[in-house]
C-alpha cells in the first residue's frame, strides 16, 4: 500500500494537468477585432483571454488585421495563424508560434515549411531541430519560401543553395559548412580577375562590364585591383548586381555604373576612393534638365490657364512673373510636349494695339479692379512696376480708359482723426463698415490715426466712429463673505409691539446693529432689517464672522479676482532608491489655501448685469515630517452664470468645509504623569462644519451715489421697526 500511493498520486496529478489543459483549449473567447496591430501583441491578447502561454519566436514579426468571432480558443488561434502563414507547436500548456515548421521522422528525414523567411533564420532552425552544427559565411539579406517533404538535411540545404549560387556546401560527419566560393576557382556567379569575362581591362585603359549576376563586393574588388586603386567602402549591405553589359568605359564611368545600380556614389580624396550610400532619387536628379522658356506676347499666368490637363502638372514648371517666363525641370521626353505647347500659343495677335498706362497715386491692380471688364478683351500685363500696366486695346477704347484714369488716379489727402477712448489697435479691430483697413493709417502715436478717402466717406466714418468711440462701462461689485459655524441653533425674539417712541430708542437700535455699522456692505438696505438682525445676533454669539468685506471695480467684460489666501512653501523631497532615505531635490513647491473669487460681468442695454462667477475655498491639511508626500489639500468650487438687474444682490452658498479636530484635555501636572496620567486626561474629537456665503451686488459705477452716513441708516431702520399708536 505504501508503494502504490505515490504512483496513484502522480497519475492523479497528470490527469489534472491534462484536464486543465483541455479546459483551457476548449475555452471560448469573446468577439475581438484588430487593425494594423503587431502580430506579437495579438498573440499576447489571445494568451491573456485564454490563460494559455503563447510564445512567438524570432521569426514572428510584422502587423496584421483580423476579426475574431466568438468561438473556441483553439479554432480562433489556428484560423489566425493560417491566415498569417504561421505554424504552432503545442507542448502541454505552452504553445510555440513560428514562421518555420520542421518535423523529423524516426528515419532521420525532415519535412520543412516556411514562407518568406530570412535564410539565416532557416539555417538556425534546421540546426536546432537536427541537432547538427551548420556553419555559414556572411549571407546576403534574402527571404526564402520552402516546402520540402521527407528529405534529408543535406538535400534541403542543396535546395536552399539554388538561390545562393555564389556559395557551396561542404559536409562532415557532424557538421555542414556553407562556404562562399573562391572567385579564382571559376564557380558560377563568381567574379574573375582581369583575365575573366565579367570585368575586363582593355589595352587602352578602358573597361568592359559583362555579367548577369555579380556581388557588389566582388565587383569592387575586381575593378579596384585592375585599376590598382585603394578604396574605402562605407556600404553596409552586399547587394547583387544584375545584367550589366558595357564596353570601352573609363574607370570612373565603370565605377559609377556599378554604384548607380545599388544606390551609391563615390568621391576621391587624397588618392583614396570613398564609396557611400545615397538615395536613388538623388541619382535621378542627374537625368533631369532645367530650361527657361521666355513668353513674349502673352502674360505667363494666362498661358498657365491654357494648359491642357495632361500638361498641367505643376511639378514640371514654375512661373517667373518678373521676367514673364517659365522655368521647366524634367527629362527631355517630359518637357518636349510642354515646350511645344508654349511655342504654339505664344504668338503675336493679328490686330495688336498694345498700350501702356502709367498711374501716379493708385496701383495698377487696384485701378483694374474698378474698371468694367468689357474694356479689356484680354488680360492686361502687369510688369514688376506696380504703377504700370500694358493692355491690348481697340483704338476706340483707349480714350475711355484714359478718362477713367483721370477720374480714379487722383491724390487723396490724409485727414487726422483723434480718438477719445479707443486705442489705435482697438479701432482697427472694430472698424465701421464704411471704411477698410487700407483707408486707416496708424500713426504710432496713441489716439491719432489718419484717414485716406473721399470727403463723403469721411463724414460717414466720423458719424459711425462717434457710436463706437465711447468709454467702456465700468462695474463695481460690493462683496461680503460670511463664515458661519454649522450645527448651532439660534433663539432670539424681536418685540414688534406698538409703543411710543422715546428719545433713547434710536440709540438702542443703533446699539443692536453696532457690529454692522463698520461693514461697507449695506446689509440693512439690501436684505432688510430682519436678515440684518439675524446676522448681527450671529456675530454677537461668535457663530458667524465676516471673512471678507470689499469692493471690486473693473471694466465690463474683464476678469476681476479677489483672493484671501495663505501660501505654504516646501522643498520637494525624493527617496533614495538605494538607501531609502529622504533627500531634498532643491525644487520649491507652493500650496495656496483660502478663498479665491473670480467675477466676469457685462451689462446689457436693459440695465441687466450678466455675471460668470467662480468661488473656490481650499484648506491645506497636515503633513508628516517623515513622509515624502506633500500635504493634502481640500477644495470646494462653485461656478455659476447668472443674470440680475444692476443693484440687486446675488447670494452664493454651498461652500462647506468639514474639518475634524482632535485635542487632549488634562489636569495640569497630574495629566503628565506616565501611565497614571491617563486617568487625569482624555482625548476630545470634534467634527466642525463651516459654510462660506458670498453676497455680490453689481452696480454701474456712473450710477453709484455716495452712501448715507451710519446715523441716517439707523434712523431709517428706527422708523421701520417703531410703530406709532
Amino acid at each position: 500500500m505504501n508503494k502504490r500511493k505515490p504512483v496513484s498520486a502522480t497519475l492523479l496529478y497528470v490527469l489534472l494537468l491534462l484536464f486543465s489543459g483541455s479546459l483551457a483549449h476548449a475555452q471560448k473567447i469573446s468577439q475581438m477585432e484588430f487593425r494594423n496591430q503587431a502580430i506579437s501583441d495579438i498573440l499576447l491578447v489571445l494568451a491573456e483571454v485564454s490563460g494559455v502561454s503563447i510564445v512567438p519566436d524570432e521569426t514572428v514579426s510584422g502587423t496584421a488585421s483580423f476579426f475574431f468571432h466568438e468561438t473556441e480558443f483553439r479554432v480562433a488561434l489556428e484560423s489566425f495563424l493560417s491566415a498569417q502563414k504561421l505554424y504552432l507547436r503545442d507542448e502541454g500548456n505552452i504553445i510555440y508560434v513560428s514562421r518555420i515548421q520542421i518535423d523529423q521522422t524516426a528515419d532521420g528525414v525532415f519535412s520543412m515549411h516556411a514562407d518568406e523567411v530570412d535564410v539565416q533564420l532557416l539555417l538556425r532552425a534546421l540546426s536546432r531541430t537536427a541537432r547538427k552544427t551548420i556553419l555559414f559565411d556572411t549571407l546576403p539579406r534574402l527571404n526564402l519560401s520552402i516546402h520540402a517533404e521527407e528529405l534529408s538535411l543535406a538535400r534541403i540545404l542543396d535546395i536552399m543553395l539554388q538561390r545562393l549560387p555564389e556559395y557551396e556546401l561542404r559536409s562532415s560527419d557532424d557538421s555542414f559548412y556553407l562556404r562562399k566560393r573562391d572567385p579564382v576557382a571559376g564557380a558560377p556567379g563568381a567574379a574573375r580577375p582581369a583575365s575573366g569575362s565579367e570585368i575586363r581591362r582593355n589595352a587602352d585603359g578602358s573597361y568592359n562590364l559583362d555579367f548577369e549576376q555579380l556581388r557588389l563586393r566582388d565587383a569592387l574588388v575586381s575593378l579596384m585591383q585592375l585599376q590598382q586603386q585603394e578604396y574605402v567602402s562605407l556600404i553596409s549591405v552586399d547587394s547583387l548586381l544584375t545584367r550589366m553589359n558595357y564596353t570601352d568605359r573609363s574607370f570612373e564611368q565603370a565605377l559609377q555604373l556599378i554604384l548607380e545600380q545599388v544606390g551609391a556614389d563615390f568621391v576621391v580624396l587624397d588618392g583614396l576612393v570613398y564609396i557611400f550610400e545615397i538615395q536613388k532619387r538623388d541619382i535621378t536628379k542627374k537625368l533631369r534638365n532645367t530650361i527657361v522658356v521666355d513668353v513674349r506676347y502673352l502674360p505667363v499666368q494666362d498661358v498657365v490657364f491654357m494648359l491642357p490637363q495632361e500638361l498641367s502638372n505643376s511639378a514640371f514648371y514654375r512661373m517667373d512673373k518678373t521676367t514673364n517666363s517659365f522655368i521647366l525641370t524634367g527629362s527631355e521626353q517630359e518637357l518636349a510636349p510642354l515646350v511645344d505647347f508654349i511655342r504654339q500659343v505664344d504668338q503675336p495677335l493679328v490686330r495688336s494695339n498694345m498700350v501702356s498706362f502709367r498711374l501716379s497715386y493708385i496701383k495698377a491692380r487696384e485701378f483694374l479692379a474698378l474698371c468694367p471688364p468689357r474694356l479689356f478683351p484680354t488680360s492686361p500685363i502687369l510688369p514688376p512696376d506696380e504703377y504700370l500696366f500694358v493692355a491690348d486695346l481697340p483704338t476706340e477704347t483707349v480714350p475711355e480708359v484714359e478718362q477713367l484714369l483721370r477720374l480714379l488716379d487722383v491724390k487723396q489727402a490724409a485727414v487726422p482723426v483723434r480718438l477719445k477712448f479707443l486705442s489705435n489697435s482697438a479701432l482697427l479691430e472694430v472698424l465701421p463698415p464704411s471704411v477698410s483697413k487700407d483707408d486707416i493709417l496708424d500713426t504710432g502715436y496713441p489716439g491719432l490715426v489718419f484717414y485716406r478717402g473721399t470727403q463723403d466717406k469721411l463724414e460717414q466714418f466720423l458719424t459711425e466712429l462717434a457710436l463706437v468711440d465711447r468709454p467702456a462701462p465700468q462695474l463695481r461689485y460690493d462683496v461680503l463673505v460670511l463664515q458661519s459655524q454649522l450645527g448651532n441653533s439660534f433663539d432670539f425674539k424681536i418685540d414688534l409691539s406698538a409703543r411710543r417712541n422715546t428719545a433713547s430708542d434710536s440709540f438702542a437700535v443703533i446699539g443692536a446693529f453696532e457690529k454692522l455699522l463698520s461693514v461697507n456692505f449695506d446689509l440693512i438696505s439690501e436684505f432688510g432689517y430682519l436678515f440684518a438682525t439675524k446676522v448681527s445676533l450671529e456675530l454677537a454669539q461668535s457663530t458667524t464672522r465676516i471673512f471678507a468685506d470689499t469692493t471690486l471695480t473693473g471694466l465690463a467684460g474683464q476678469d476681476i479676482k479677489f483672493q484671501n489666501t495663505e501660501t505654504f512653501r516646501y522643498v520637494e523631497p525624493e527617496r533614495d532608491p538605494d538607501t531609502g532615505a529622504l533627500k531634498n531635490t532643491g525644487i520649491t513647491r507652493e500650496i495656496t489655501s483660502g478663498l479665491i473669487l473670480s467675477i466676469n460681468g457685462w451689462i446689457s442695454s436693459d440695465n441687466m448685469v450678466t455675471m460668470k462667477t467662480t468661488a473656490t475655498v481650499s484648506e491645506r491639511g497636515t503633513t508628516d515630517g517623515a513622509s515624502d508626500r506633500p500635504p493634502a489639500t481640500f477644495e470646494r468650487v462653485v461656478s455659476s452664470q447668472l443674470r440680475t438687474p444692476a443693484g440687486v444682490p446675488v447670494p452664493i452658498s454651498g461652500l462647506i468645509q468639514r474639518k475634524k479636530t482632535r485635542s487632549i484635555r488634562k489636569i495640569p501636572l497630574l495629566g503628565d504623569i506616565p501611565l497614571l496620567g491617563l486617568l487625569f486626561r482624555y482625548t476630545y474629537e470634534s467634527d466642525d462644519e463651516t459654510e462660506y456665503t458670498i453676497y455680490i451686488v453689481p452696480r454701474l459705477v456712473e450710477d453709484v451715489r455716495q452712501p448715507a452716513d451710519s446715523g441716517g441708516r439707523m434712523m431709517d431702520l428706527y422708523r421701520l421697526v417703531s410703530v406709532r399708536p
